[in-house]
């Protein structure tokens, strides 16, 4: 939920504040955005951000802010660069896992490039969405961490028929330490599983594990999905999907190994703020770790 002033102060700058409440995870956040920065064509938008996260393994508090500068390049292509800075403390972690410690400061600078021709970012029929980032830690601008992180996804839509609709994604990353860093806290590794990324498994357990079997995640990940959307009727559809994905303790070992797997069916409704859906994801290698299936409720589509 979120409100958002338009036009603040009659300044012409937008300001906005907002939570997220799910099962898992609690957000809230503020924002000032400048569409039009210093009277340039960069949009600025600086946010802070306080949340609490559960995961399998660990539970985390987070606060930052983040100082992002978006430009239009023009050919559906957009570049963004900026900064963030987030203290965090894990309440509770696996027992194969280093301890993070409290107040973990972790300071960023960011750049990224994506291309987006979707028809429509809700429901989309055709199209395509890029996009490229790469995140720079250091202790020269006040981290406790050194590292780079990149991530990479691609997403494809295309009509089949006018009411079926073929769509496929594949995401990417890699957080390589530096410096004086040689194991990355839990709190910043990457993780799999959930409805939005492996949906036979629960929220991160794709991966890794400690001696207890809980999720420890790692320093690299890929993920494929493949969907085919239909209508049924009216705003109901329908829909089959198979996502395949990994994580790997090291980002050495980035590749197609160890493998994880999701299939199966779903519906969606539409409603007038967006589609809710309900999915059944069978897991093919149920006893390896989760469950024989999950049944996901969600607001939008996966990708």
């Amino acid at each position: 939920s979120e409100y958002r002033d338009t036009n603040l102060l009659g300044s012409g700058r937008e300001w906005g504040i907002g939570y997220q409440v799910s099962f898992k995870r609690l957000r809230g956040s503020s924002d000032v955005m400048d569409r039009e920065f210093l009277g340039t064509r960069w949009q600025g938008q600086d946010e802070v951000y306080s949340e609490r996260m559960e995961e399998p393994s660990f539970t985390v508090l987070r606060h930052g802010n983040r100082l992002t500068f978006t430009h239009d390049l023009g050919g559906h292509l957009s570049w963004e660069m900026g900064t963030e800075f987030k203290r965090s403390n894990v309440l509770d972690f696996a027992s194969g896992a280093e301890e993070p410690g409290d107040n973990l400061d972790v300071s960023t600078l960011f750049a990224g490039i994506s291309r987006d021709t979707r028809d429509h970012r809700m429901d989309t029929h055709e199209g395509q969405y890029s996009r490229f980032t790469v995140e720079w830690a250091d202790r020269t601008i006040a981290s406790d961490l050194d590292f780079l992180r990149y991530r990479f996804q691609h997403a494809v839509y295309y009509p089949l028929l006018p009411s079926v609709v073929a769509t496929a994604r594949g995401r990417a990353g890699i957080l390589v330490p530096s410096g004086g860093t040689r194991e990355i806290p839990i709190q910043e590794r990457f993780f799999l599983g959930g409805e939005k990324s492996v949906r036979s498994y629960d929220e991160g357990e794709v991966g890794p594990r400690s001696p207890d079997g809980k999720p420890l995640g790692g320093e690299a990940f890929l993920l494929f999905s493949q969907e085919l959307r239909f209508r049924l009727y009216e705003d109901l559809y329908g829909l089959a999907f198979a996502d395949e994905g990994n994580v790997q303790a090291a980002y050495e070992d980035f590749g197609i190994s160890d493998m994880a797997y999701g299939v199966g069916p779903g519906l969606y409704y539409f409603t007038p703020v967006g589609p809710v859906g309900l999915t059944v994801a069978f897991n093919p290698e149920a006893g390896r770790w989760g469950d024989d299936y999950q049944v996901l409720f969600s607001f939008g589509f996966t990708f």
